[in-house]
């Protein structure tokens, strides 16, 4: 079973070793959902944090579950919650949902992205992550988003999903690609 990884605040003591981990950071909104979806979650989604809520109420598609959740868990990728949905919630949040569609992962392995900013970074996710990349000394990692407008040129380990689909076979080729390009894999 996959690990996922979600970092509260920026602490060298919460750091996980992840040098020898395959780490995908994961967007949720437009690669689980679609954009129609979006505006639906936010608000929703808080609402119900630290109550018991319904699948229905969540608004993510079961297929995009079934679509990137087998290959996280075949390929034991550590995922990095970079998604907006980390403000707030709690690790014991994303268990429970998770396990709604079907898949069970343990909440001590959920924790957040760091909110603070990097020295050097501007802020944006794609900066944020690479800046977290470094001080983890993460070797092999994957972003999955569903816009580029977050990530400099540069940023290479990308899988850019269709927002109005949410992630699709052509999203998990590249996605697949990335992960065989791992060495060791």
């Amino acid at each position: 079973m996959s690990d996922i990884i979600l970092l509260d605040n920026k602490n060298e003591e919460n750091l996980p070793n992840l040098e020898n981990k395959n780490v995908l950071f994961l967007d949720i909104d437009g690669v689980l959902n679609t954009v129609v979806d979006i505006n639906c979650n936010f608000h929703h989604v808080k609402r119900h944090l630290g109550r018991p809520y319904l699948k229905s109420d969540l608004h993510i598609i079961q297929e995009c579950m079934d679509t990137l959740f087998p290959i996280i868990i075949k390929n034991n990728l550590h995922i990095v919650i970079s998604s907006m949905w980390r403000f707030g919630a709690q690790p014991e949040w994303f268990s429970e949902m998770f396990s709604l569609y079907g898949y069970d992962i343990p909440s001590d392995n959920i924790s957040f992205l760091y909110l603070n900013e990097y020295e050097g970074s501007d802020g944006e996710r794609g900066d944020l992550i690479r800046c977290y990349v470094k001080e983890a000394n993460i070797k092999n990692y994957i972003a999955i988003d569903d816009t580029s407008e977050h990530f400099k040129s540069d940023f290479t380990n990308l899988v850019i999903t269709n927002g109005k689909s949410g992630i699709v076979s052509s999203d998990v080729d590249k996605l697949l690609q990335l992960i065989h390009s791992f060495s060791g894999s």
